[in-house]
């Protein structure tokens, strides 16, 4: 099941960012963390620069004050 869910090719970008993402609210700031399953990051790398866009629209969508994808 681990193998079968860190095969991201066919995943989107904007789904990857939401995969497992949580959202914090602290002193007025909101926080969002998510985290990938992956067996290589060599597969994230590949995505990297999709990933990024969507990243920065969630950001500016959600009004983050940071976003983490690990």
């Amino acid at each position: 099941q681990f193998e079968a869910k860190s095969d991201i090719k066919a995943v989107s970008a904007a789904e990857l960012n939401l995969r497992d993402q949580k959202v914090f609210e602290m002193a007025g700031e909101k926080l969002a963390i998510g985290q990938l399953e992956l067996t290589s990051l060599e597969k994230a790398f590949s995505k990297k620069d999709e990933m990024l866009v969507e990243m920065k629209k969630l950001h500016a969508c959600n009004s983050l004050t940071l976003h983490v994808l690990a």
